[in-house]
This record gives structure tokens, C-alpha cells and sequence, in this order.
């Protein structure tokens, strides 16, 4: 994961019970970094 951020790439980690139960949250915040950094789109 550090490594990731240390050549600039997003990484998000969640928990299961988070995706399964509060999953509009998680959903928002993919969204969020994906509006931050969208380079990384193709």
C-alpha cells in the first residue's frame, strides 16, 4: 500500500463489514478519489 502512494496511485482498503453493510459510503468515496486523481482513469 505505501508503495503505491509513494508513486502517486490512490489505494483504498476497507473492511468486509463496511462494503456489506455501508455500502453506498464506500461506493462515494471510490468516486471521490476517482474525481481527485483522474489521471489515473484510462
Amino acid at each position: 500500500m505505501n508503495a503505491a502512494l509513494l508513486q502517486g496511485q490512490p489505494t483504498l482498503r476497507y473492511l468486509p463489514e463496511r462494503i456489506w453493510y455501508d455500502r453506498q459510503s464506500v461506493v462515494d468515496e471510490i468516486a471521490r478519489v476517482l474525481e481527485l486523481w483522474p489521471h489515473f482513469l484510462p
